[in-house]
This record gives structure tokens, C-alpha cells and sequence, in this order.
């Protein structure tokens, strides 16, 4: 994986997140540009949240940005997602497992 979050909390107080992830090739192991699981994602006032991932090729679960079971807020800012998906097992752009999305404007998914 590019960029792997599991559990824990990520707080930028009102300033941007940003994280840019590219899987790695792998014949056994997982091929995600960014994933978050059980974790939270988060920013407060006009705080904006991007994620872009790229997934690769030749693995198990290839998905640009995958989000399990995890939240990402932003309080009055964005949430952008931004996702490819490589070509091994489960190849999808963005996946969105039990996921909870929080904004008050509208995110932007490409």
C-alpha cells in the first residue's frame, strides 16, 4: 500500500489534509494507493480534505482509495476523492466499505 491508516486518529485542527498514495506491485501482498480502516479523518473549520490513490498492478486488491469502516470529516470544508484502480483483484477507483463521510458542502468525487 502507498499510504496504509488503520485505528488511529488524524486531526488537523482547521488545516488541510492531503495525502497522495501510489500501490505497490506485489503478486501476493495488497496494491492500494491510500487506505484507511477503523481510523478517523478529520479537520475542523474551513479544513479540507483530499485523498488521491493510485492502485497498481499485479496484486491483491488494487483500489486507488479505499476507506473500511473508517470516518472522514470535514467541518465546513471539502472532502475530495480522487481515485484510479490498478488492474489486480478488486481494481475499483474509490470504495467506500461502512464508511462514514461528514461535511457540510458538497464532496467532490472523481
Amino acid at each position: 500500500e502507498g499510504i496504509s491508516i488503520v485505528y488511529p486518529t488524524i486531526n488537523a485542527g482547521g488545516g488541510n489534509i492531503v495525502m497522495n498514495g501510489k500501490g505497490y506491485a506485489s503478486a501476493s501482498g495488497y496494491g492500494m494507493g491510500v487506505s484507511i480502516e477503523y481510523a478517523t479523518v478529520q479537520t475542523s473549520g474551513n479544513g479540507m480534505i483530499t485523498l488521491t490513490g493510485t492502485g497498481t498492478t499485479g496484486s491483491n486488491w488494487t483500489s486507488g482509495v479505499w476507506i473500511d469502516t473508517a470516518t472522514v470529516s470535514a467541518a465546513n470544508g471539502s472532502i475530495a476523492l480522487n481515485g484510479t484502480g490498478g488492474s489486480g483483484s478488486n481494481p475499483f477507483g474509490i470504495a467506500l466499505l461502512n464508511d462514514r463521510l461528514s461535511h457540510k458542502t458538497s464532496p467532490f468525487y472523481h
